[in-house]
């Protein structure tokens, strides 16, 4: 398995506390008189903070920018530092930054571990395919999360609840500005109404539409990608709030092919982007779906 593919793990410097945006929005929620026990309140907060979008975290990622966030050793000890291990919370600045494409994280997520032996095989006919260039697609421009130490999630949704920076993370550190920011996803809905039905240049398809809501490009390495032949990720686009915007199960080309066709614009025409399942959210008639309004 490459290295240059996974995190460094054995870094000595750990971001400090009050550095997340998560950390602000955590602590600015935190109710002492709560109901629920710490645990509860914790995994609540942070679905909410996965909930609430893109424009619900900008002054939060405004405020630890200008360092203004300056939690107390009662907060730290009760509310941030048993949320994840310093060890996680670098990987979540790594999610963060530094492997985004055009806003979007790409990322291989391994959630089953029960036969490591099969996983190196499995590694090794990508290394090894001369159909594509899998090993370069797949291990050295992406990033893996492999190793049940850090990341023995059983599903992708636990993965988040652990991981909020998976949709949280670059797309939220925007320019000031007066009214929180740009509304990208109601944007991209008034272009599709403008040139619903006009056979002009630059009309935008609905596919095209939900593409521009997509931050997370996630391929699942889960236990029912060896039921098949040959073997099928669960790939998974979400938005800023941890929905699905589509979903499908691809082969280790499709996986490897899709992030260099959405590099130079194409993704929402690729036939792997068009034949993934609609998430519920984005069906018509739903909250995120057509028809839209004004």
């Amino acid at each position: 398995m490459a290295d240059f593919a996974h995190l460094d793990h054995n870094v000595s410097t750990w971001p400090p506390w009050g550095s997340l945006a998560i950390d602000s929005f955590m602590i600015d929620n935190w109710d002492t008189s709560s109901d629920k026990s710490d645990e509860d309140q914790r995994l609540a907060l942070v679905r909410e903070f996965v909930k609430v979008g893109r424009r619900g975290r900008q002054q939060h990622a405004r405020k630890v920018a200008k360092g203004t966030v300056k939690p107390t050793d009662d907060q730290v000890g009760t509310i941030l530092q048993p949320l994840r291990s310093p060890v996680l919370r670098y990987v979540a600045t790594k999610l963060d930054g530094e492997i985004r494409d055009y806003n979007r994280l790409r990322l291989w997520l391994r959630t089953d571990y029960a036969d490591e032996e099969r996983h190196k095989t499995f590694c090794q006919s990508i290394l090894d395919s001369d159909s594509v260039d899998c090993g370069e697609a797949l291990y050295e421009d992406s990033t893996i999360l492999s190793n049940s130490y850090f990341y023995n999630f059983s599903s992708w949704r636990e993965a988040l609840d652990t991981l909020p920076e998976l949709v949280a993370g670059a797309e939220c550190k925007v320019e000031e500005d007066t009214d929180g920011g740009i509304d990208y996803r109601r944007e991209k809905e008034r272009e599709y109404m403008d040139h619903q039905g006009e056979p002009v240049s630059g009309d935008i398809s609905l596919a095209a539409q939900q593409d521009c809501c997509a931050v997370c490009y996630l391929i699942v390495e889960d236990q029912e990608l060896y039921a098949t032949d040959p073997p099928l990720f669960h790939a998974l686009w979400l938005d800023d709030c941890g929905n699905i915007v589509r979903e499908n199960r691809i082969t280790t080309g499709q996986a490897s092919i899709y992030p260099s066709m959405a590099r130079e614009g194409m993704g929402a025409e690729n036939e792997i982007w068009m034949e993934a399942k609609i998430g519920p959210k984005y069906e018509e008639g739903a909250e995120f779906g057509p028809p839209f309004s004004v």
